[in-house]
């Protein structure tokens, strides 16, 4: 795993002299942050949209909470001039988010779909730089996983299922004893044996029967229990194995589905969720609720081609003509077809002065913002334009950043 205080000490980008005790108060830092993160994924978001950004902000309220978790153990850290300071909470932030997406794909998810737009709308601040590469990977993370569980073929078993071996019938011990009180080679006597001749019929004949039935009886019971055990370890991974069969071939008819469902919205052109076509909608109005429906049938995670299908499907339906991402916004702000939609998409996140484009919608909705703040909130030129397939993936792209979050969006 690496280790991205580390790596901003390697590139100089922060200092803290040789001071080994410095640095282990930025790593608990990290991972107390990384417990916040974890515990509120939207706080996560938060810190990507404020690094991930031209000129990161001093200010931001995210970054404050890093700083005041760093003074804890280093009260002089607030003597720092900012120059100084910014590198080094960007450091703990992005060594926070490293600790919580260990082996997590839901929070690989989140910082996926809440850093790539970010990284498709222009440049990132130098200091943010040693982070790009890592959330490229979370990227691939994701995908990797998502066709995994898209595949419609399941992987031939490198191991079959171990066949029952049924073992040797036992010698059975205890005969010699009911027979005789001397060993076969006449050196010793047989504690517990046969003390009558063979020539004394009825005794003899009692005692060998007695001991003979009682040695017979464990010997055939102890075979019988080495049967059972070994039908028992084969009927165990037989039992798994199918257990791993019904798992797959539930996944596979879920993915199926999904792409049914997927072919058949594109081939009717027809809303599920509306219940109308396409065509009855304006163009900007079927850009967002093409990329909703299609958000809808392949949830959870998902594999790249999604996005693609949407892509070509939105330009099929409307057009290539570039739209102008600040109209597209302003119109749909008004648009009542954005009540048909859940309003948790259109939320903004607590504290976050970046807004995606849905949040912007519903933050001017709420009359909490203008569309005249559209620049500064969105982080886009005014005159900045989009084909209509990029937009859509775009505002699918935030639609999954807030199901990773939320988890519930569905429901």
């Amino acid at each position: 795993m690496s280790n991205f205080i580390l790596t901003y000490l390697e590139k100089k980008l922060i200092h803290v002299g040789d001071n080994e005790e410095r640095l282990s108060q930025l790593q608990n830092a990290g991972k107390t942050l990384a417990a916040r993160f974890s515990e509120s994924p939207a706080l996560l978001l938060q810190f990507l949209r404020t690094t991930l950004v031209e000129h990161v902000d001093p200010q931001s309220s995210v970054l404050t909470e890093i700083e005041a978790l760093i003074r804890v153990d280093w009260a002089t850290f607030v003597s720092f001039e900012s120059d100084r300071q910014v590198p080094i909470l960007v450091s703990v932030g992005w060594q926070a988010v490293m600790l919580v997406v260990d082996e997590d794909l839901e929070m690989s998810m989140v910082v996926w779909y809440g850093s790539v737009n970010l990284l498709q709308q222009g440049k990132v601040d130098p200091v943010s730089d040693p982070a790009i590469d890592f959330v490229k990977m979370q990227g691939e993370i994701v995908e990797k996983a998502a066709c995994q569980l898209w595949k419609s073929r399941i992987d031939v078993a490198s191991k079959q299922v171990k066949t029952i071996e049924i073992p040797d019938m036992p010698k059975i011990t205890g005969l010699q004893k009911a027979a005789s009180n001397i060993k076969a080679d006449n050196t010793s006597s047989i504690e517990g044996g046969n003390p009558h001749d063979p020539s004394q019929v009825g005794p003899w004949a009692a005692h060998f029967a007695s001991y003979a039935a009682t040695a017979i009886n464990d010997s055939m019971k102890s075979y019988g229990d080495s049967i059972i055990a070994a039908v028992q370890e084969s009927f165990n991974e037989l039992n798994k194995k199918f257990g791993s069969l019904k798992k797959d071939f539930t996944r596979i008819q879920q993915a199926q589905s999904r792409r049914t469902e997927l072919l058949w919205l594109a081939e009717s052109q027809y809303s599920p969720r509306l219940q109308k076509s396409y065509s009855d909608l304006s163009a900007k109005e079927a850009i967002i609720i093409l990329a909703y429906d299609v958000a809808e049938i392949a949830r959870e995670n998902s594999p790249q081609s999604v996005e693609f299908f949407l892509s070509e499907i939105t330009e099929k339906i409307v057009s290539k003509k570039p739209v102008k991402i600040e109209t597209f916004v302003k119109e749909l702000s008004q648009s009542k077809i954005l009540e048909s939609l859940t309003d948790v998409i259109f939320q903004p996140i607590d504290g976050a002065d970046r807004l995606g484009l849905l949040e912007f919608m519903g933050a001017v909705r709420a009359k909490d913002i203008t569309t005249t703040d559209f620049v500064a909130r969105t982080g886009f030129e005014k005159s900045k334009s989009m084909t209509p397939g990029k937009l859509a993936r775009w505002i699918y792209r935030e639609i999954k950043c807030v199901e990773s979050i939320r988890g519930d969006l569905w429901q």
